[in-house]
């Protein structure tokens, strides 16, 4: 990052060790995460499972009834799902949501927008230090 002014949103660097250097001495790999706000929450996504992360756009709402898919949005010429993370993981949709995290879905070449309030950092952590995910999170 520029030693500039810095624009809302912007992300922290890696802290401590780069992604894949060894994060200690004990020879525990770190590797990039990178942390999303929702309202006073943090998340993490593994920053190589990350492909980007845009301004949110404008969004097609769809007639679902599943209250987590927000909508499509049309990015360059692709129609992307969104689903916002807020309703999915806290039960209530993103406060101010500021920020489309697209992730690819596993298993799948599906790409999926999520959307989140912003960004928080990017960090470098070993598995032991990640704490499970909320019930709502597993199995999806």
């Amino acid at each position: 990052m520029s030693g500039g002014p810095r624009e809302a949103g912007d992300i922290e660097p890696l802290a401590g060790p780069e992604a894949g250097d060894e994060a200690d001495d004990t020879g525990t790999e770190g590797r990039g995460l990178l942390t999303l706000r929702l309202g006073d929450a943090r998340f993490g996504l593994w920053i190589d499972e990350v492909l980007e992360v845009a301004r949110t756009p404008p969004i097609s709402r769809l007639p679902l009834p599943v209250p987590e898919v927000a909508g499509v949005s049309a990015l360059r010429g692709d129609v992307v799902p969104v689903l916002d993370l807020g309703i999915r993981l806290l039960g209530a949709p993103a406060a101010r949501p500021g920020r489309l995290v697209l992730v690819r879905h596993a298993g799948s070449d599906t790409i999926v927008g999520l959307l989140v309030d912003d960004l928080a950092a990017l960090l470098s952590v070993t598995e032991a230090e990640i704490q499970p995910a909320p019930e709502a999170a597993e199995g999806r």
